[in-house]
């Protein structure tokens, strides 16, 4: 026992002191009792190896490969090779192998739904120019408050946040065209859109 915990015990009064002994008494005794079994158990782990020690390992056997085959064998063995090589001496027809003409049919249907992908992607870019100022600054406003509460801009964010920027930059193209005539709370809106945009992309590239 350490010197501070019979101090402690000392300070305590006679009944408290020897309940506290007792229950020292017994973990201890539990202590005592988990080493002796775990001693036992390493002393049966060790008996063990050395068993699978002394196992003597069998040496390999050479093999003789002609003995695995009997006269017939060989003789039929020797007339197959000779066939062989006698096919090999002739002309190959060069055909195109199934693996190739399935990767190019495979490269072909991703070409295909790349393409598909693209013109629908564009749709939904033309649709979403379409849309109402305010829509569009309050959808931006919106990924804007998450983005600061989550403390990052996801991937799928960051596509939306692009979207959406190109949507308002052909807002402020066709202002510059003379095709759209904003309000003045339409134009700060623009502006607070375009501002938010820049932000959030400067997060997602630090």
């Amino acid at each position: 026992m350490a010197d501070d915990e019979l101090n402690e015990l000392k300070k305590l009064s006679p009944e408290e002191r020897i309940k506290k002994l007792k229950e020292l008494q017994k973990k201890d005794k539990e202590e005592i009792e988990k080493a002796q079994k775990l001693i036992l158990e390493s002393e049966e782990d060790i008996e063990r190896e050395e068993q699978v020690r002394k196992i003597p390992i069998p040496e390999v056997k050479s093999i003789d490969i002609d003995s695995l085959f009997s006269q017939e064998a060989k003789e039929l063995f020797k007339t197959k090779r000779f066939i062989s090589e006698t096919k090999k001496e002739e002309p190959e027809v060069k055909r195109e192998k199934p693996r190739e003409r399935r990767l190019e049919e495979v490269a072909a249907e991703e070409q295909v739904l790349k393409v598909e992908e693209e013109r629908t992607h564009a749709q939904y870019l033309t649709q979403l120019s379409q849309q109402p100022v305010d829509k569009i600054y309050n959808r931006m406003k919106e990924i804007y408050s998450e983005v600061k509460e989550q403390g990052y801009v996801s991937p799928r964010q960051m596509e939306e946040i692009n979207n959406i920027g190109y949507a308002n930059a052909r807002k402020f193209d066709a202002a510059k065209q003379g095709e759209y005539a904003p309000n003045q709370e339409a134009a700060n809106e623009m502006v607070l859109t375009q501002k938010m945009k820049n932000w959030l992309q400067s997060m997602y590239k630090a």
